[in-house]
């Protein structure tokens, strides 16, 4: 929601804020500047084509707008300036917050379909005051408003080319830095360029071993039979490196579970021809 007021309706501090306004419009090549990272300082004034991002706070306050906007009329510019107030709110649970105030502009000229933004910061995080006699007269609000006074006021296309010739200019300094620092880095920062010679040095590289003193030949290899415990009774050759002779793969024969029969009364086993088995029959006696 907004107010329309005239220039003899506004409040002092209201009216002060307006011929801040007037006034940084004149020198508007040295108002044109970004916010910087940190709370606003006393008496910092930009103009801007585009909006202004969110201000910076603290952790224990926030900006908040005092009041409704208020639409004023001005002649000079043949337009209207929309001004708005902020101050610094405390958050809840925190301690009181500072006394900061700042004013934001917006000026809707009707020959100039772009608008112009502003802002001031009347009192800031420095918590000074103008130092400049002059200045500190100039922004009392106490003297009364003259329209007969003539402003010189620059078009906004003025201020958008100035804008862009001066982006321009900086991007093009930033990016003969950047080449400069590419084409010729700091002494500290340089390393040697390395060198290829014809002769590679000895410490490169380690010589490879003969094949001859690396392992001993096959013939002088021995294979002996090892039996794995429980698991098979096939034996497993083995390479041995004494230089005995390779034995052939032999089978061993099966362990044979005891008799149960005593031998003083069926006699003494026989092995059998197939390897092992008892034939106990051709020794039962006859008298049973």
């Amino acid at each position: 929601m907004s107010k329309c007021r005239t220039l003899q309706q506004l409040t002092p501090e209201q009216h002060k804020a307006v011929q801040r306004f007037l006034q940084a419009k004149t020198a508007w090549k040295e108002n044109l500047q970004s916010l910087p990272p940190f709370v606003l300082p006393t008496d910092f004034f930009s103009l801007a084509t585009t909006p202004f991002p969110k201000m910076v706070h603290d952790a224990t306050w926030i900006w908040n707008q005092t009041n409704s906007k208020i639409n004023i009329p001005i002649p000079e510019c043949d337009g209207e300036l929309i001004l708005q107030k902020l101050n610094a709110r405390k958050r809840r649970g925190c301690p009181k917050a500072p006394s900061y105030k700042v004013w934001q502009y917006t000026l809707e000229q009707q020959q100039e379909p772009q608008k112009l933004f502003g802002l001031w910061c009347e009192k800031g995080a420095d918590g000074t005051q103008p130092q400049n006699p002059s200045e500190r007269e100039m922004l009392t609000g106490s003297f009364p408003y003259s329209s007969g006074h003539s402003v010189k006021i620059p078009t906004i296309q003025q201020v958008k080319e100035f804008n862009q010739k001066e982006t321009g200019a900086k991007k093009r300094d930033r990016n003969s830095i950047e080449f400069e620092e590419q084409v010729s880095p700091p002494a500290k920062y340089m390393k040697p360029a390395p060198t290829i010679t014809g002769n590679i040095p000895v410490t490169s590289f380690v010589p490879a071993m003969p094949i001859s003193q690396a392992s001993p030949p096959l013939s002088n290899r021995k294979i002996l039979p090892t039996v794995s415990p429980k698991s098979s009774p096939i034996v497993h050759p083995t390479v041995s490196l004494t230089g005995a002779p390779p034995v052939p793969f032999q089978q061993p024969k099966p362990m044979l579970p005891p008799s149960r029969f005593p031998h003083h009364q069926w006699g003494t086993p026989q092995e059998h021809p197939s390897g092992g088995a008892m034939d106990f029959a051709r020794h039962i006696p006859s008298n049973i």
